[in-house]
């Protein structure tokens, strides 16, 4: 069935008969329905078009919701691999810092050895050289005590003794009897409560 429109309402001819419709109220009728008409087919048309332009504007709503998803996957995505970089990176400083440590601890440890093994060293040679001062100065004493001034020992000898001589000093020395422990250590104790040797 083809589509009527106002202009075949308009244009539409109907034969006569006998007792038939009112010929003037039949156009009246007709030309009232084809103005109807026109008035459907133009609010039909305001409409197709008001449709047509909220489709398309859903349309585009659509792709913009397409493209605001994909940008948020995006997003998300990035923020996943820069959350990932950054564990990645504080890994790899700590590790870094573990082993930076470790250098650090095995170098005082190493250092710490060495300065062990110097001041044992060090306490080494102070001992040598306390021990050697010790002797040196034992070894004075007893050359103090054994060679008295001359007068000293001419009092002490009987007359008509000859007299000991210059030459004969370093016999006498020889002979002098070894000086007792007390005596050599008491001038030595007060070396020690001297400055001490570093």
């Amino acid at each position: 069935m083809m589509p009527i429109t106002p202009l075949d309402i308009e244009e539409k001819e109907f034969r006569s008969s006998l007792f038939g419709y009112h010929r003037g109220e039949v156009d009246t009728f007709l030309a009232e329905l084809g103005e109807e008409l026109q008035r459907l087919l133009k609010e039909n048309h305001a409409l197709k078009d008001e449709l047509k332009r909220k489709e398309e504007r859903l349309a585009r709503l659509l792709e913009e919701e397409t493209e605001i998803r994909q940008a948020l996957v995006s997003a998300q995505r990035l923020a996943e691999e820069i959350k990932d970089q950054a564990r990645r990176e504080a890994e790899l400083i700590r590790k870094e810092a573990e082993l930076e440590a470790e250098r650090i601890r095995q170098e005082a440890e190493e250092t710490k050895k060495i300065l062990a093994q110097e001041i044992s060293e060090l306490i080494r040679k102070k001992t040598e050289m306390t021990a050697e001062l010790r002797g040196l100065l034992r070894g004075w004493l007893d050359l103090l005590e054994s060679t008295e001034s001359p007068e000293k020992t001419l009092e002490t000898e009987p007359e008509g003794k000859p007299t000991t001589t210059k030459e004969e000093k370093p016999a006498a020395i020889k002979e002098a009897p070894p000086s007792q422990e007390s005596k050599s250590e008491e001038p030595f104790e007060e070396f020690e409560e001297g400055p001490r040797l570093e």
